[in-house]
């Protein structure tokens, strides 16, 4: 029979000088984890929130970024439009079949009642929007849909 002999000498902690041991940590040494560093609006200054974004940065009515420089008070260019003529709620550049631009803008005439305007201020159609009335893309995809059904050739 063999004996296989021990290989770490008695009185040390199994796996020999290497074993894990309980010893003090060294003076003005912490090992805590630091708090992670708040990341900060690029516009003002102020704490971001969740997505990104901070809330002095927001239009106060749909969400949308005050960074374009349009609008006033707290809402963006749309919403204030909409708030002083009471009407406006957004313009719009529609390419035509020749590939040239032409500015539009939509205008709440009352609850899901919509008319869009060519540039020059002219009333172009009018047309019917279900869904939410903040939401502005939805708006404008009916607005596209119904200039299309009445023969303008226009694309976002």
């Amino acid at each position: 029979m063999t004996i296989t002999p021990n290989r770490h000498p008695e009185g040390t902690p199994a796996g020999g000088q290497f074993a894990a041991s309980t010893h003090p940590e060294p003076e003005g040494i912490s090992l805590t984890t630091p708090e992670p560093a708040e990341e900060l609006c690029d516009e003002c200054g102020d704490e971001k929130d969740d997505d990104g974004t901070c809330m002095n940065c927001q239009c106060g009515e749909c969400g949308e970024t005050l960074n374009n420089g349009e609008g006033y008070d707290g809402l963006c260019g749309n919403c204030a439009d909409a708030e002083e003529g009471g009407s406006q709620i957004f313009d719009m550049q529609l390419r035509n079949a020749e590939g040239e631009y032409s500015d539009f803008s939509v205008n709440r005439l009352d609850d899901g009642h919509y008319e869009v305007e060519d540039g020059d201020g002219n009333a172009v159609l009018e047309f019917y929007h279900s869904g939410d009335e903040e939401d502005h893309d939805s708006i404008q995809e009916n607005a596209v849909e119904a200039l299309n059904g009445a023969g303008h050739k226009v694309s976002e």
